[in-house]
Parts: structure tokens; sequence; C-alpha cells
């Protein structure tokens, strides 16, 4: 028997890529499982809409500091004015939005939308 031939580059390249897809794919079903769990737990004391919106808020969260911490905010070109347009744009959206489907849920209609007089 003779031992196996040393490894190029580009192979020993390869086999670190797919050992750190394993790691990943492992983190990615890991999490995914934990979700659900913590998903089914949290609806016992949460409403099922405040539980997606908080989970949309954590996702944005993990992507806005990762664009910070890899540098690409530096790359982002915008002016001024769409700057302000665009923080307007969320805050509008999550003070808007929010309430509405929190009531809509909890059958508080007439508190965000008063009865028609009439």
């Amino acid at each position: 028997m003779s031992s196996p031939a040393p490894l190029s580059q580009g192979e020993r390249a390869v086999q670190a890529g797919h050992g750190r897809m394993h790691f990943l794919m492992f983190v990615v079903i890991f999490c995914w499982a934990s979700n659900i769990i913590a998903g089914k737990e949290a609806l016992k004391d949460i409403a099922p809409l405040a539980l997606a919106q908080l989970r949309v808020l954590g996702a944005a969260v993990i992507y806005a500091v990762c664009f910070l911490v890899t540098g690409r905010m530096r790359r982002l070109q915008l002016t001024r004015r769409k700057w302000v347009f665009l923080i307007a744009m969320a805050l509008n959206l999550n003070s808007e939005v929010g309430p509405r489907f929190y009531a809509a849920e909890r059958g508080l209609r007439g508190a965000i939308y008063p009865p028609a007089s009439g």
C-alpha cells in the first residue's frame, strides 16, 4: 500500500469549504429547529402578529449589524434627503401598521378606527 498523494492547494481549499458548509448547515438547522420550539412557547404569552413583528425586528437588527460590520456602509452613497426619507418611511410604517395589526388581533377595532358617525 502506498500513502495517498499530497493534496494540492485547490483541493485543500475545497475540503475546507466543505467543512465550513457542513458547519453552517448545522447552525441553520439548529436555529430553525429552536425557532419553532421558541415560537410555540412564546405564543402562550404573546399575540401571533406581535411575535411576527418581533421576529422581523430581530432579523432587521441582525442584517443591520452584519451590514455595518462588513464595511458595506461606506460603499452606500445616499444623499441626506434620501436617508431622511428612508428613516421617515420606516418609522411611519412601524407606527401605523404595528398598532393596527395588534388592535385588530385583540378585537379592539374601535380603539384604532373610531366608529363612523352617521
